[in-house]
């Protein structure tokens, strides 16, 4: 049979050095067989002399797979089902028209769970899929589309039992366990001899950990570290050798000067590491039961245990198989004090580090050998029905845009293997973009900025609004003695509008009134009490409202600088109360780089520099757009909940209502800012709501314009959208210089 196993690293890294192994043996049981890589196929040599074809993917995919044969492949083996993994796999089933078969090494939606530790599954399944693109990155199983890769697979192969949990139901499946290569099995004591090259004493006790340290399990080496400090502390001459790439921060340790009982080797050579272990006293594994350890065998195990030295690891994956005091030592809860207990017991105890390594020995030379996983392999790839090839693998062809509420319709389901999955969630982002909604547009008859109440724009206007991630509008609504209701009739419009299921919340802007007490005694007046109940508080209760934690969301502009405001909200809250509405999350306006004071009687405050007034604030605004957003962006921090506000360009448009201001203002300084806003709501979403305010859909009084205008179409809208989506990205992935030049240039396309 011609096999083709895709790997998703180069021969430096253990998962294709497992592929190497099974290869070897595959070719002894008569199958031909090809091993792509990403990158860097010559490291194969590193492992060994191979017996098959080795490719990079750039290679297979313009140049092909050739076989003895003449012939493509039978199967495509995907290792791990990984984004960049699939898709290369996917073109070549296509290509040659053959099946694939998966293989699983992790429980791969937990080890995204650990990478992007500030985000639930809720959020991530409910991102459109270019975002999770970005967010998940090539080097993650994609968590629609690996699903997809594994439904649509021949077969599926994995290394620990609890793997199966993820195997399609009607997909043929098969276990087994790594191997260890030979050098490892002699191992001997002339490999002492290799300390002193790492300055090492004879006397000392020598830990070894040769592994990378990643998110799922920075905390256990953490431990490791803690254990050997203390082992230290007590006196006792204690070295940890660890080797391999670090991927996540040790915290403590990359502060401190740990060179006295820490050598940290990096990235080893293969033919060291059997030396390595050969010098050391202990291996450990750090660890505990989780939802990472269960569902993994990590690939140094095998190597441990049949060295003949004693093993410390936990009593999960593999070391279920494993007896406690006979084979190894286990870890229950993998804390510092087992360890310490561990250490110390074999320290103590020469002769039962010896009797572990023995039967560990016997164990792995018993069931951790290659040619038996390939026996295993070879079984499974015999038992895959000869059906026609496939023509297409899924998993490209699922898109989701922002726009969508589910891929599969709101009442459809989807088999996932063993569990059943219901519709997809709405799309929806973490952070919520509020649009304010101005009720005048300064050139009302211009195309594109009608404020008409004609209930076909609306749906146009809130399709295109959610398309580019704006989550809602906040309307503008007004409270004066002296005013009706010509304010109210686009907001009223709005909500009567049959079918327009979009999120709404209201500014309530309160301007002076004459009959109200200068001393500031007085925080309501009967005209205002009778609005507030028979105009905001059936708003208040629409479904579609905004809400924080439950409470409806109200901004407040306040013009009467006497006011009691500690009183007023009091009074508002109560009426709220009187009428069925428990509780209130209100929000004090407040201008763009003024200084910021608590919101005495209110919640939170909301930087809005035009907040629906009909003049800019002069004395502390600039007309320079971009001083005006560093003016934002570094104001210093504050002890109050503040939401940011971010102004789109202006139109450029002069007319008899107010001078267009602003200059320097572009679609590139209104994403950067946008995006810095979005980042710093996902940062703090864990004390506050992650809301950013955009001042405005429509013109307002300082003719800034987020809907398609004669100055920009719909060029902004679609910059939010990127914005929004990379300022998300950056809290999972960090930013990094390509990613910021890529974004420049899609900006700089857009403008």
């Amino acid at each position: 049979m011609n096999l083709c196993f895709v790997a998703h690293c180069n021969f430096r890294g253990n998962s294709a050095m497992h592929v190497f192994s099974l290869a070897t043996e595959l070719t002894k049981l008569g199958h031909e067989c090809v091993i792509v890589v990403p990158d860097s196929p010559e490291t194969v040599h590193e492992h060994g002399e191979p017996s098959f074809g080795v490719l990079d993917y750039e290679t297979a995919w313009k140049k092909g797979i050739a076989f003895s044969n003449t012939q493509g492949p039978d199967l495509v083996h995907a290792w791990t089902p990984r984004e960049h993994v699939r898709q290369i796999t996917t073109k070549m089933t296509r290509r040659y028209r053959c099946r694939h078969v998966v293989h699983m090494e992790d429980n791969e939606e937990q080890v995204v769970r650990d990478e992007l530790r500030g985000f639930s599954d809720t959020d991530i399944l409910s991102l459109p899929h270019d975002v999770i693109d970005g967010l998940i990155g090539p080097h993650r199983s994609h968590p629609y589309r690996y699903r997809r890769f594994m439904e649509a697979a021949a077969g599926y192969s994995c290394l620990i039992d609890n793997l199966l949990e993820f195997k399609p139901a009607d997909v043929p499946g098969m276990v087994f366990w790594p191997g260890f290569d030979t050098p490892f099995e002699n191992v001997s004591a002339e490999d002492r001899r290799a300390r002193a090259k790492y300055g090492i004493d004879e006397r000392d006790i020598v830990i070894l950990y040769s592994g990378n340290v990643h998110p799922s399990i920075a905390t256990d080496i953490q431990k490791l570290y803690a254990t050997v400090g203390l082992l230290r502390h007590y006196g006792l001459p204690v070295k940890l050798v660890r080797t391999g790439w670090t991927y996540a921060s040790l915290g403590f340790a990359d502060a401190a000067d740990l060179s006295d009982y820490v050598i940290d080797l990096g990235f080893a050579p293969r033919a060291d590491i059997p030396v390595l272990v050969g010098m050391s006293d202990i291996l450990i594994q750090p660890g505990r039961s989780d939802p990472f350890n269960d569902y993994r065998f990590p690939s140094k195990l095998p190597e441990y245990l049949v060295s003949g030295r004693p093993v410390i690891l936990p009593d999960t994956n593999i070391g279920k198989a494993l007896e406690d005091g006979k084979h190894v030592l286990k870890l229950y809860d993998g804390s510092i004090a087992e360890l310490l207990r561990a250490v110390r017991a074999l320290i103590e105890s020469p002769s039962l580090g010896q009797e572990l390594g023995r039967n560990a020995r016997a164990f792995a030379q018993r069931f951790l050998t290659w040619p038996r996983a390939a026996a295993a392999l070879d079984e499974l790839y015999r038992r895959i029905p000869a059906s026609p090839p496939a023509t297409a693998v899924p998993g490209d062809e699922l898109s989701r845009k922002a726009s969508d509420r589910s891929v599969y319709g709101e009442e459809a389901t989807t088999d996932h293997g063993n569990t059943t999955a219901k519709a997809l969630p709405l799309v929806r982002f973490p952070v919520k973009l509020i649009a304010f909604r101005h009720p005048h547009s300064r050139q009302g008859d211009r195309v594109g900025q009608q404020t008409t109440t004609n209930p076909l724009v609306m749906h146009e206007e809130t399709s295109l609004a959610r398309e580019h991630g704006i989550h809602g509008f906040c309307f503008h609504e007004w409270a004066h003695a002296d005013r009706g209701s010509e304010d109210d009739s686009l907001l009223g419009e709005w909500i009567s509008a049959q079918g327009l299921d979009f999120p709404f919340c209201v500014c309530w802007n309160l301007e002076p009134d004459p009959a109200i007490d200068r001393s500031g005694t007085i925080t309501t007046a009967p005209w205002f009490e009778r609005q507030f109940v028979e105009r905001l508080l059936p708003i208040l209760d629409d479904r579609r409202y905004i809400r924080v934690d439950g409470a409806p969301l109200l901004l407040v502009r306040d013009s009467a600088p006497a006011r009691d405001r500690v009183g007023a909200t009091q009074a508002w809250r109560q009426l709220a109360r009187d009428h069925g509405i428990d509780r209130l999350h209100l929000c004090a306006i407040e201008s763009i780089g003024t200084r910021c004071q608590r919101p005495l009687g209110f919640d939170a405050a909301v930087e809005a520099p035009s907040a629906g007034g009909s003049k800019l604030p002069s004395a502390t605004w600039s007309n320079d757009y971009i001083a005006v957003a560093l003016r934002s962006m570094n104001q210093p921090p504050i002890d109050h909940v503040r939401y940011r506000c971010v102004l789109p360009p202006g139109d450029g448009v002069r007319d008899n209502m107010v001078d267009p201001r602003l200059i320097n203002d572009s679609p590139k300084a209104y994403g950067q800012w946008l995006r810095y806003g979005v980042r710093e709501a996902m940062r703090r979403r864990q004390q506050q709501e992650p809301l950013v305010f955009i001042d405005g859909w429509n013109q307002g009084a300082i003719g800034t314009c987020l809907q398609p205008n004669g100055r920009h179409d719909r060029s902004l809208l679609k910059v939010t959208y990127d914005a929004l989506s990379e300022g998300i990205i950056d809290c999972g992935r960090g930013p990094t210089p390509e990613r910021e030049r890529e974004f420049a240039a899609r900006i700089a396309r857009l403008a």
